[in-house]
């Protein structure tokens, strides 16, 4: 006949015993560091494609360009106007003549010989004259800005890579078309590091911090390797009653895949604190 101690302590094994883990490892897998889907942001063809899957890619590279032949010639148009200077080089010519006119009437009308309607109309004159080199000038300046803005529009429609990655899928082909609905060109995913995620329960979580080292085993590829824990999640899935950490992995030498299983190693810290809530009777059982 069990003893009252005994009951209590198989009790409290049925209620806790999943959550105790004495040094033992965690099932998970590995992914990415990071993934982009890179899109385009405004409709049209696909001009070309200079990339295939699984081609190693740096951050600025030009992977896809969009057909822009409309914007390159309306691009050339603008430089032209931005170019132009024999609108500013007229008004100029017109300040100088201006200019001397006014400084004639002036000496004219202290001497007496000229009356201040002309004056006033010589001043005027000088004064438009400015205005229309301003307005040229302002004219040169909106342009410029036009040839930016049209090169916005064609760099649009240029895809690069914003990371140093891998090309692991590409969605469309030269000559097919985008619209607002459907964008997506390519996916780059960085592999020089990898993310391994793993469901711990809420006590073997509150053990690690971010930062610190573990064990990361590879089974299938038979390989150890270590890692550093860089995320821990703040809330336990309801489902599953886990948390979820991610451990990132040093792959700059493409030691490991991305999507294989692997272990995580749980060290003395990780055995469960549900070992504390056990009731003080079960230390030291009473004597019958």
């Amino acid at each position: 006949m069990l003893t009252r101690w005994q009951i209590q302590l198989i009790s409290l094994f049925v209620l806790f015993g999943p959550l105790l883990t004495f040094g033992g490892t965690i099932e998970g897998f590995s992914e990415p560091y990071s993934q982009v889907d890179l899109a385009v942001i405004e409709p049209g063809l696909l001009d070309s494609v200079s990339v295939s899957e699984g081609d190693h890619v740096k951050p600025n590279q030009v992977l896809a360009t969009l057909n822009a032949e409309v914007l390159q010639k309306a691009l050339a148009i603008a430089e032209k106007r931005s170019e132009a200077t024999g609108a500013i080089l007229a008004a100029e010519a017109e300040v100088r003549l201006r200019k001397g006119r006014l400084d004639q009437i002036t000496l004219l009308r202290k001497r007496g010989h000229a009356t201040e309607q002309e004056y006033a109309r010589s001043l005027a004159d000088y004064d438009i004259a400015n205005a229309r080199l301003l307005l040229a000038r302002e004219e040169k300046t909106l342009s410029q800005l036009e040839v930016e803005r049209i090169q916005s529009q064609i760099n649009r429609r240029i895809v690069r890579s914003p990371l140093e990655g891998v090309v692991s899928t590409v969605h469309k082909q030269v000559g097919e078309s985008f619209s607002v609905g459907d964008a997506l060109v390519m996916t780059v995913v960085q592999l020089n590091q990898l993310k391994a995620k793993f469901s711990l329960t809420p006590e073997q979580a509150e053990t690690l911090n971010v930062g610190k080292e573990m064990k990361i085993i590879f089974p299938g590829q038979s390989v150890n390797t270590r890692g550093k824990v860089d995320h821990i999640s703040p809330i336990i899935d309801a489902k599953s009653g886990t948390v979820e950490v991610s451990v990132v992995i040093d792959n700059s030498k493409s030691s490991y895949r991305s999507g294989a299983r692997c272990l995580l190693e749980l060290d003395d810290s990780g055995i469960s604190t549900t070992r504390e809530v056990a009731h003080p009777s079960t230390r030291n059982p009473p004597r019958q």
